[in-house]
């Protein structure tokens, strides 16, 4: 038996920001328009993950 992993949801009006993120000079992610609980990862673009969150009910990662 094959069971989906998570619900379909509409990204359409997700934001998450800064873009571009820099670990060194921002603390945090802010997002809007995503689901709590929403796992946001951020790679450079050789594919090296830097930053890894979850998004709260506050909307900060």
């Amino acid at each position: 038996m094959v069971a989906p992993l998570s619900a379909v949801v509409n990204l359409d009006s997700a934001w998450i920001y800064p873009n571009p993120f820099s670990p060194g000079k921002w603390p945090q992610v802010t997002t809007s328009g995503v689901p709590v609980g929403t796992t946001a990862n951020i790679y450079t673009l050789n594919g090296e993950l830097i930053w890894e969150g979850k998004s709260g009910t506050s909307g900060l990662v």
